[in-house]
């Protein structure tokens, strides 16, 4: 990890996502993600009871077309390479996404707490390799 991304996530931006639940084909990897939306609430609901589960704000949304993240790869990281030195940098932490949990959609949509979110809450920043 060459450190975070240095500016707030915005729209347009593109990222990858990391899962240990994502199809192993992708070698625990989708990207291709765009920023579509910033600063959402998002309140997830059990898909099975409907029941209420929590909220999350300030969540940032991405889509793309074709394999999504799956059940179980909450908290993975979110990551972007860093064009001008070719390192991948932290973008956030993956918080779930819509639709089912088929790993294939026609459109896949996605949510994430922007990093610097995280390092506010935390108080720390991210190691750096």
């Amino acid at each position: 990890m060459g450190g975070r991304f240095s500016v707030r996530s915005r729209e347009g931006d593109q990222y990858c996502i990391g899962g240990a639940s994502t199809n192993p084909e992708s070698n625990g990897q989708i990207c291709r993600f765009k920023v579509t939306d910033i600063g959402w609430k998002v309140e997830y609901v059990d898909p099975k009871t409907r029941e209420y589960i929590g909220t999350v704000r300030w969540v940032q949304v991405g889509k793309k077309t074709g394999k999504c993240p799956v059940g179980g790869d909450s908290g993975a990281p979110v990551y972007t390479f860093r064009q001008s030195d070719g390192y991948v940098v932290a973008k956030g932490i993956f918080s779930g996404g819509g639709g089912d949990d088929a790993p294939v959609q026609s459109t896949c949509v996605t949510y994430f707490t922007d990093i610097h979110d995280v390092m506010k809450t935390v108080g720390k920043d991210i190691y750096k390799k």
